[in-house]
């Protein structure tokens, strides 16, 4: 039974670096039984897509979407974890956040007054895509603070990058962030050595330096300090379908894409197989898809479409989806881009 504050893994990185992959890979080599642990799965969509996947047997999980942990449901995480803390038989929360999370405002509110005493945080992880680092050009800055402020960093799909590029890739990362652990992955497999090794304020005091350095930057942050570029309005739009899409007809709806969409996500059925429900993602300015079947056991979760960008034409996705859903879609929950 545990009697110490409960320990934090965090998981940072850009949308599409491979976070859920990787955390799939950490929750099975996991020394902690999942009956022991908990999952808090931030989507900065309506739907928490992550969370339907990762969701397993004995594992308490905690899906917070609509809005990013850093920003609009920051009270809503502390709530979380402060309830997760007074249960004694549990020993480790994973918690993945938002593509779009600032790290140094995720710190805060993890040494929120609330917490204190009743966690601490065990690892600050940043994923970094080797194959699109640095990442879209509009929120560069962004993935290059989740960089800054790790202790653990993972440069996942290594294997698509040429031994030169990941050398010079590494010394890039090196020159921001010199200290933290950095690890070589392939489809988010990783060496995991000395990761579950729990060094008490081992993780804030590694950041300690650059927060204090950023406190100084001329920034004006909406709510404390703005480290990126002036962000532009941004939405979630999620649309449910009722029937199940031709192959050809998805794909053309991929390539026809507006290139204000960062991320686009969710669950599909396709024509040629009706009975299968798979998950789509894709990260629109690498131009990279990912289509597998759901392979989680129970009822396979209900189709539908997420889709992540700043100035997105509703009535364009409701025309382009309309074939393939059985009521109106819902307009999308306009939110502020962290």
């Amino acid at each position: 039974m545990r009697t110490t504050p409960l320990p934090v893994i965090a998981l940072t990185g850009f949308l599409g670096s491979g976070k859920t992959t990787l955390l799939e890979h950490w929750l099975a080599k996991s020394p902690v039984a999942a009956e022991k642990s908990a999952l808090v799965i931030n989507d900065f969509g309506p739907v928490n897509i992550d969370a339907l996947l990762l969701n397993r047997p004995n594992l308490q999980l905690l899906s917070i979407a609509g809005g990013c942990v850093c920003c609009t449901s920051y009270g809503e995480l502390i709530d979380n974890l402060a309830k997760l803390a007074e249960n004694p038989e549990l020993e480790l929360v994973w918690m993945e956040t938002s593509g779009l999370a600032e790290p140094d405002e995720i710190l805060d509110h993890l040494t929120s007054p609330k917490l204190q005493g009743k966690i601490r945080v065990q690892r600050l992880v940043q994923v970094i895509d080797a194959a699109h680092y640095p990442g879209p050009w509009r929120l560069r800055a962004l993935e290059e603070e989740q960089l800054r402020y790790a202790d653990w960093i993972v440069l996942n799909k290594a294997d698509l990058v040429t031994p030169d590029l990941l050398e010079k890739l590494t010394a890039k990362i090196r020159a921001i962030n010199p200290h933290a652990v950095l690890h070589r992955a392939t489809r988010g497999e990783t060496e995991s050595a000395h990761f579950w090794d729990a060094h008490d304020g081992a993780v804030l005091a590694s950041v300690a330096e650059a927060h204090e350095a950023h406190e100084h930057d001329d920034c004006g942050h909406d709510h404390a300090c703005q480290h990126v570029p002036a962000p532009t309005p941004a939405a979630t739009l999620y649309y449910p379908l009722s029937q199940p899409i031709p192959r050809a007809a998805f794909d053309r709806f991929l390539s026809e894409l507006p290139p204000s969409v960062y991320r686009a996500k969710g669950f599909v059925r396709f024509a040629e197989e009706p009975a299968v429900v798979q998950t789509f993602q894709r990260v629109c300015e690498q131009q990279e898809t990912l289509i597998l079947p759901v392979s989680k056991a129970g009822a396979p979760p209900a189709p539908g479409l997420v889709f992540i960008g700043p100035q997105l034409d509703e009535a364009w996705f409701r025309q382009q989806l309309a074939p393939w859903m059985s009521r109106p879609a819902s307009g999308g929950t306009r939110l502020k881009m962290i």
